[in-house]
């Protein structure tokens, strides 16, 4: 309980700046193209918070998050896929092998708002490969296949 109170101010400072950010004018430089892949404990909100100062237009994508981890977090989907508006345009990157599994967590990111989902089928960490999702999927084109296939169909 006494973690949750440290945050608290931090957060709620946090969603005030952005709020700010999001109803200023735009001013510097907009650059045509900005892409960062995300990448675990970087592409989180304060990243995506520092990118989006940059430009507006800019395509940003969340740290990968696992399928189990959306489907199973002990605080609910809503706390894992939170995000703030400013952040958009926003594309939600998932880790996983399930196609049934996969296809709900993009029902979630719908529902949630997100401009996008994106299957990892880069990540070559021995802890992601481990777990038979990430770079390891490009040796399963077919599952790769109805992994995406039944995300289409699910959203």
């Amino acid at each position: 309980m006494e973690q949750k109170d440290k945050m608290a101010p931090k957060d709620t400072c946090f969603r005030q700046v952005m709020k700010t950010v999001y109803n200023a004018k735009p001013c510097g430089i907009e650059l045509d193209r900005y892409s960062v892949a995300p990448m675990l404990e970087i592409t989180n909100k304060y990243w995506r918070f520092f990118a989006r100062l940059l430009t507006r237009r800019a395509t940003l994508y969340t740290e990968m998050i696992h399928q189990d981890c959306v489907l199973n977090h002990k605080d609910g989907y809503l706390k894992v896929l939170d995000y703030e508006p400013c952040e958009s345009k926003l594309v939600l990157q998932l880790g996983g092998n399930d196609p049934e599994k996969l296809a709900r967590c993009a029902v979630l990111a719908e529902e949630m708002g997100y401009d996008e989902v994106n299957l990892n089928v880069g990540c070559p960490s021995s802890r992601v490969q481990d777990g038979q999702f990430g770079a390891c999927l490009m040796a399963s084109p077919e599952r790769v296949a109805q992994c995406m296939h039944s995300m289409q169909q699910a959203v």
